[in-house]
């Protein structure tokens, strides 16, 4: 699939593996898949972007003219749901959990984790000082929510809305937990570590 003028950072399928959505600096496509073609075009202010998993909802992250918003866009028309203020930088990593209850968000010193429906920021995680986090991650039941970072990785449990020690395993550029949530890979410097978080 041809289209996008610059690098890709973001791409996602629908359940239905029928559409795609992808995402670089300043635009979104969505395709259709079996044709090959692009349905629709839309512009955004970054190609961060979160998908949620029942594709409900997007998020893009936004730093224009220093409003560090996120909006959330239906993933099909392009079109803005609403719009969630409460970073004082740059949101530069988003990811939405499968079941679609939840996003989360972080810039170089909080992650926070969003309520899409409700547009509403439910916590708010501090970090050390320019901790600076790589990427994000929900478990596949949305009850664990992982953080890399220079420091290390971090884990926040849903459920008991605290954090889960786990000494600060590795310090992953990537994150991914496999599909029964009992096995966290973190990637960093050529090689991949395969966790069992507690």
């Amino acid at each position: 699939l041809k289209g996008h003028a610059g690098y890709l950072i973001s791409v996602g399928f629908s359940p239905d593996g029928m559409s795609l959505a992808s995402a670089s600096p300043g635009e979104m496509i969505l395709w259709d898949v079996d044709k090959g073609k692009q349905v629709r075009r839309v512009t955004i202010d970054s190609g961060i972007v979160a998908i949620s998993g029942d594709w409900k909802w997007m998020a893009n992250s936004s730093d224009e003219d220093k409003d560090f918003r996120i909006e959330i866009r239906d993933p099909r028309q392009g079109t803005v749901l609403g719009t969630l203020r409460k970073h004082e930088e740059w949101a530069h990593r988003l990811a939405a959990s499968q079941d679609g209850r939840r996003l989360a968000s972080a810039d170089r010193n909080c992650v926070r984790i969003w309520d899409p429906e409700s547009k509403k920021c439910t916590r708010e995680i501090g970090l050390a000082t320019r901790e600076y986090p790589q990427d994000l991650a929900f478990s596949a039941d949305g009850r664990i929510l992982a953080w890399s970072s220079t420091s290390g990785v971090g884990m926040w449990s849903l459920d008991e809305d605290k954090e889960i020690p786990c000494g600060r395993m590795g310090t992953g550029n990537l994150l991914a937990f496999s599909p029964d949530g009992k096995v966290l890979a973190t990637g960093e410097s050529g090689k991949i570590l395969l966790w069992a978080p507690k």
